[in-house]
């Protein structure tokens, strides 16, 4: 596998888009490649689908869960990237699947990153039902930014003045907070840098996210 290791090890050396080479992946796997260069090309994977929006392809899921079944180092993007592809693919999920997305939900939240991602696991998770009555706001960036989130409630007399305070950052550039709105609440928001705060870099409306009550949410029989 030396060539193919070279190859690999050149694209993520120069940054390029590695998600569309899954047949280095598949070879260097099957010629008994070193975990860390496998690990790191999985992370980079990870990056383009989470942080870039790219697509998820199945064999790097499956990857990841073998080399978490196995006890091999894996990020917690990867954890991040393969509960994201299951909340997209439920029909593909089997006990061993579940049992993988519950040691990797955990270990995000032992870890604090609080994703709305987890509450889509909510039966599987210890913990995650308690973000079920939240609704997020999510940037992904980089670590080094200092991002802020304005907000202010609506109501049909229009908006007050908007508070502020620092996104924060939770991991590899994802920076989120967290509101608990009630049925009929919403609130309008933008998300500018600490330094820039007149240039905004996403805007929108939260409302009150809606909650099925056999989830155990705390506000749930309020639907």
């Amino acid at each position: 596998y030396p060539l193919c290791e070279r190859i690999m090890e050149q694209l993520l050396y120069t940054g390029q888009d590695v998600t569309e080479r899954m047949d280095l992946l598949r070879q260097y796997v099957a010629e008994g490649g070193r975990t860390g260069l496998e690990g790191a090309f999985l992370h980079r994977c990870a990056y383009s689908g989470v942080m870039e929006n790219q697509p998820i392809h199945r064999y790097m899921i499956h990857d990841m869960l073998r080399m978490e079944k196995n006890g091999e180092s894996l990020t917690d993007l990867c954890r991040i990237a393969v509960l994201q592809y299951y909340a997209k693919n439920r029909d593909a999920m089997d006990r061993a699947v579940e049992e993988a997305v519950k040691r990797m939900g955990s270990r995000l939240l032992e870890r604090g990153i609080q994703l709305p991602v987890l509450r889509e696991f909510a039966r599987l998770i210890p913990g995650a039902e308690f973000l079920l009555d939240k609704t997020f706001v999510v940037y992904c960036g980089t670590p080094e930014e200092k991002v802020c989130l304005y907000w202010r409630p609506l109501s049909q007399k229009g908006g007050s003045e908007y508070r502020s305070a620092r996104m924060p950052h939770l991991y590899e550039g994802i920076h989120a907070m967290s509101f608990v709105l009630f049925p009929g609440e919403s609130l309008q928001y933008f998300i500018a840098r600490e330094e820039e705060p007149k240039k905004r870099l996403g805007s929108g409306v939260l409302k009150a996210t809606e909650a099925d009550p056999a989830n155990g949410g705390r506000y749930g029989m309020l639907y």
